[in-house]
């Protein structure tokens, strides 16, 4: 009876008969497979593997990727002489037996303590999946079962921009693009009349467009009448406009340096 660690118990007994007809010459293979119809199985071999089917189930052989190597192997490649499944495959083993049996003494400890996994090297690479990785996707060298793993590690946790809802990268930290950026964060120009998008600290474009909208709301016609009255009080309270002396005499010396011109008078033709 052979030793399988990767092999359910219920379904050992059958693998065993399929991988007997792997491990056993062509004309010894043909008693066995009369042996299996005759138990109600239809025996089939396509790419390498033996099915054995019934109407209530399919059997098929095993399939194990090596950790040293990393290629794909049916099972029967890593069973001992002593029918023992070995973690690493029969080539591995003659090449390289230090470091196989190193292998094996660990497998057998950690398999006796029960937190042994030995097909650790064929489960998906995303940490929150750790399904196992169809057989053909591990034969072309994939990590991943399939493309949303693959762009859940890619990516990290599926995170989404907020103004085009697509897929954020890991060099992405809020939006996907600067145009959606632009789009979600910054606003409008204060002057009704300007569409350009400003940032979220400034009100206006441009120095323009902050006069424009002042003069639209009528804030100069409003600070224009309040300084009027503000000097109309001051100068019924003080008889004269405020700092008229310093006004005056600002506008004495203007006259000085720059006399006014004097007025022409036209004839008439």
């Amino acid at each position: 009876m052979m030793k399988l660690f990767s092999v359910l118990p219920a379904e050992q007994p059958m693998i065993e008969r399929l991988l007997d007809l792997h491990r056993h010459p062509l004309r010894q293979r043909r008693g066995l497979i009369k042996s299996l119809e005759a138990d109600g199985y239809t025996v089939d071999f396509v790419r390498g593997k033996y099915y054995a089917r019934s109407a209530s189930h399919t059997y098929q052989t095993p399939e194990r990727r090596c950790p040293h190597c990393r290629k794909v192997q049916i099972l029967a490649a890593f069973l001992t002489m002593r029918d023992v499944e070995h973690p690493w495959c029969q080539t591995c083993r003659h090449y390289f037996p230090v470091e196989a049996e190193r292998a094996r003494a660990e497998r057998d400890y950690y398999a006796d303590r029960g937190d042994y996994d030995i097909r650790a090297n064929e489960r998906c690479a995303n940490p929150e999946c750790g399904s196992i990785i169809p057989a053909r996707k591990l034969q072309a060298g994939a990590k991943f079962c399939s493309r949303d793993c693959f762009e859940a590690v890619k990516y990290g946790p599926e995170r989404l921009c907020p103004h085009c809802e697509k897929r954020l990268d890991k060099d992405h930290t809020q939006f996907c693009s600067k145009e959606c950026r632009i789009a979600a964060l910054y606003k409008k120009c204060g002057y009704s009349q300007c569409h350009k998008l400003i940032r979220p600290s400034q009100e206006y474009c441009d120095k323009e467009c902050m006069t424009l909208a002042l003069m639209e709301v009528g804030f100069y016609h409003e600070i224009s009448e309040l300084g009027n009255e503000s000097q109309f009080v001051y100068k019924a309270v003080h008889h004269e406009v405020p700092q008229y002396p310093k006004r005056r005499d600002a506008v004495a010396e203007s006259n000085h340096v720059n006399p006014r011109r004097k007025r022409k008078e036209l004839r008439g033709g």
